[in-house]
């Protein structure tokens, strides 16, 4: 595996994209990052990871990752009935519940995946009865929205689990025969 020579570049060969978007997002945090909600979800998720080319201790990634998800938390809590955010919200809720459940905090894990499986019942009447003629946006949404729903049940299944709750079968979202 190769990596780069340049320590404020993070990248192996094996995950070059995924590296290369955490350095632009790091490029980009203090210029508008503070304000916006994936921004801090992903800095939350790079800074929780246990990647040994981080240069900080675990104690300040740590530190790190702490503030990052107190400020989105903040943020999610802030505007989760907003109606233009809404997929937003269920995409952050399911980043930063990896690190939940990385971190053991199951219960506020439990609650913000039942506030991510709401606001997915409300969507899934937006993506019920599509357009004719679909715009490019909307079918990134529904690709997005698809692929969410997926994770928020695999998390509440796990949660059901955990809290030795009876799993809910009737609940599965069915869309267009999908899902």
């Amino acid at each position: 595996m190769e990596y780069s020579q340049d320590k404020r570049f993070c990248y192996s060969s094996t995950s070059t994209f995924t590296h290369r978007l955490l350095n632009f997002v790091y490029g980009k945090i203090f210029a508008v990052g503070k304000d916006n909600l994936m921004i801090l979800c992903i800095c939350n998720r790079f800074c929780g990871s246990p990647c040994n080319r981080i240069h900080f201790t675990s104690y300040d990634r740590r530190a790190m990752a702490d503030y990052f998800f107190e400020k989105a938390r903040n943020m999610i809590l802030d505007q989760f009935d907003v109606p233009g955010k809404k997929l937003e919200n269920v995409m952050s809720i399911n980043i930063l519940g990896r690190y939940m459940h990385a971190n053991f905090k199951h219960k506020e894990g439990d609650e913000f995946i039942a506030i991510a499986y709401q606001i997915c019942l409300d969507l899934a009447n937006k993506f019920k009865n599509p357009p004719q003629n679909p715009s490019y946006k909307y079918q990134v949404d529904y690709a997005l929205f698809t692929r969410h729903i997926t994770i928020t049940m695999s998390l509440r299944g796990l949660l059901n689990g955990l809290f030795d709750r009876p799993t809910d079968e009737s609940s599965h979202l069915t869309l267009n025969g999908s899902l």
